[in-house]
């Protein structure tokens, strides 16, 4: 997938769906309670990372439909979201700060904001290095970055659909590791995403309906293993806490 035909993806998904909204919402179909808790027990972990203060820069960089900035804008930060699909940021409310703008080329000037999160985009880019280098360059603070990590994930039938969803990178949080290394980032803590459930186990969420009760249970317990070596070394997902040096 060329970057033209990258950008056209992205303009036609976002016409198409409210992506966030399907995320975090059940949805209808087999994998609805894998995708429910593979989502929300990502969003949490993140939540949990994002101290932010009253007053504090935030930036989202592929924001989508802003789930993340209206959450931010709540605990009193001033917030900017960046998207390279306009339909993408029509969705956006009005009252926040919506550019259209490439991850690897961001139009601001060096270390403007405290906290800069990127969920779940470096692996949708042609050059996700270029992108890391500018959130160590807009950052003054800290820095979210969560992306897939599984690496069996990849080596499935889902390989194909990785790649219709617009995934055109494979991540191991050593390769991940390694581009924060180029960086004036250093990590502070590293929280995994689905540590409990390996490609065998998730097959729990295919065959049987899951109270909401059960649900709630075994996300509290993904977070809480999450933070554990070696287990938050071994998550379908892997979010990095970083500071700037």
């Amino acid at each position: 997938m060329d970057k033209r035909k990258t950008l056209i993806f992205y303009e036609n998904e976002a016409k198409s769906e409210d992506h966030q909204k399907k995320m975090y919402t059940m949805q209808k179909g087999v994998h609805k309670y894998w995708n429910y808790y593979l989502h929300n027990t990502r969003r949490k972990c993140i939540e949990e990372l994002l101290k932010i203060k009253k007053g504090d820069s935030f930036i989202e960089i592929g924001c989508a439909e802003g789930e993340y900035l209206i959450n931010a804008e709540a605990k009193g930060a001033r917030t900017s979201g960046v998207d390279i699909a306009v339909n993408y940021l029509k969705k956006v409310p009005s009252k926040f700060n919506r550019i259209r703008a490439d991850a690897n080329a961001l139009p601001f000037k060096d270390r403007v904001f405290d906290w800069v999160l990127c969920s779940e985009v470096l692996e949708h880019l042609h050059n996700p290095e270029d992108a890391v280098f500018e959130i160590d360059r807009v950052c003054k603070g800290k820095a979210l970055i969560s992306v897939p990590t599984e690496e069996h994930y990849y080596l499935t039938f889902l390989d194909k659909h990785l790649q219709r969803e617009g995934h055109i990178q494979r991540f191991t949080i050593n390769r991940l590791e390694g581009i924060i290394a180029q960086t004036n980032l250093k990590i502070k803590k590293i929280r995994a995403v689905s540590v409990i459930f390996n490609k065998e186990r998730r097959s729990l969420f295919y065959r049987q309906e899951i109270s909401p009760i059960k649900l709630k249970v075994l996300m509290l317990l993904d977070r809480i293993l999450s933070k554990v070596f070696p287990y938050n070394r071994r998550g379908i997902q892997t979010i990095l806490l970083l500071k700037k040096s």
